[in-house]
């Protein structure tokens, strides 16, 4: 595994297990592992494998994409961020689906700059 990687994830797993207040003894009782390794883990000094990583996501509640740098905000951010979007009076519901579309869309094929040309787009439709 690549040394930034490794880095990213053991950051990333020592954060979301201390923001949820979970040991380092519970996350290696889910892994079936000593907590040692768990330490290990958090300090990029060894790799984590594919099968604890999945157990890791599950309890901690986010994805591998996220803990692995792919995505850079939680599940649970994704999920507040969602919601108010939803909850705003400042766009119809028509404009709303309009973004949800266009970040579908863009998503799919992960061209972020089409996504935010299309977006532009939009908004001066809109008007």
């Amino acid at each position: 595994m690549d040394e930034e990687l490794s880095k990213e994830i053991a950051e990333r797993i020592r954060m979301l297990r201390k923001s949820k207040n979970i040991s380092q003894e519970k996350i290696a009782e889910i892994c079936d592992v000593g907590r040692s390794k768990v330490s290990y883990w958090e300090n990029a000094s060894r790799n984590i494998s594919v099968k604890d990583a999945v157990k890791i996501v599950r309890e901690l509640n986010t994805s591998l994409n996220y803990l692995s740098g792919y995505n850079s905000i939680s599940e649970e951010e994704y999920i507040r961020i969602s919601e108010a979007f939803f909850r705003s009076k400042e766009l119809t519901i028509d404009e709303k689906m309009i973004i949800i579309r266009i970040l579908e869309d863009g998503m799919a094929r992960d061209n972020y700059m089409e996504i935010y040309e299309k977006y532009k787009i939009s908004q001066k439709e809109t008007k």
